[in-house]
């Protein structure tokens, strides 16, 4: 169950004589472990998106959503920009990560047209 940290009051009434007691408790606000990475592979092509970023989470049952609206582990295709993940293992215990797809596109050269080029 996930309860959020604070204190909670909880009243028992008798269904017989009507008695009713409250007592009051204290849930802690545990922490969970949230382990993740990603591995993120840039975009490479100029006529196609070919980047992806491929997430990894301990443990495996975490939820998550990407700030595109996906909610897969492997995000793909992808234009370079950055991609923000939020992870939750329920109640108030989240993460957040950005990750950056780049733009690796090797771009043709132009030479330098104002030096006349040899030819023989």
């Amino acid at each position: 169950m996930n309860i959020p940290g604070g204190t909670y009051d909880v009243t028992l009434t008798s269904p017989t004589n009507g008695c009713s007691t409250t007592s009051s408790t204290i849930v802690d606000d545990n922490q969970t472990l949230l382990g993740y990475a990603a591995a993120v592979t840039d975009n490479t092509s100029c006529d196609t998106i070919n980047g992806r970023i491929n997430l990894s989470l301990f443990p495996a049952t975490l939820a998550y959503q990407w700030s595109n609206g996906a909610t897969t582990k492997l995000l793909f295709p992808l234009a370079p920009g950055d991609y923000t993940v939020t992870i939750s293992a329920g109640g108030t215990c989240t993460a957040e990560e950005t990750y950056s797809v780049l733009d690796a596109v090797e771009y043709p050269n132009f030479r330098d047209w104002s030096t006349p080029a040899l030819v023989i």
